[in-house]
């Protein structure tokens, strides 16, 4: 039997779906003029705060891992 969602509740969905795809971009479009800014408050190499980056978008990817078999399951 095939059962039609509410438009509103899909919207909502929506929604909130766009606004999780848009935080890595956003934090990243943020981050990165910060770089200069970061490593000379934290007294370190460019190198260490870029490696911080990195470690983010392994984040990122190991999440979209975990995630993305989930969401296909049992997505909207």
């Amino acid at each position: 039997m095939f059962v039609e969602t509410q438009p509103a509740a899909s919207l909502q969905t929506s929604l909130i779906l766009g606004s999780i795809q848009a935080i890595m971009p956003i934090s990243i479009e943020l981050y990165l003029p910060s770089l200069p800014t970061i490593a000379h408050e934290f007294n370190v190499t460019a190198g260490v705060v870029q490696f911080t980056l990195a470690i983010f978008l392994i984040g990122v990817g190991l999440g979209q891992l975990v995630y993305g078999p989930i969401t296909a399951k049992y997505g909207p």
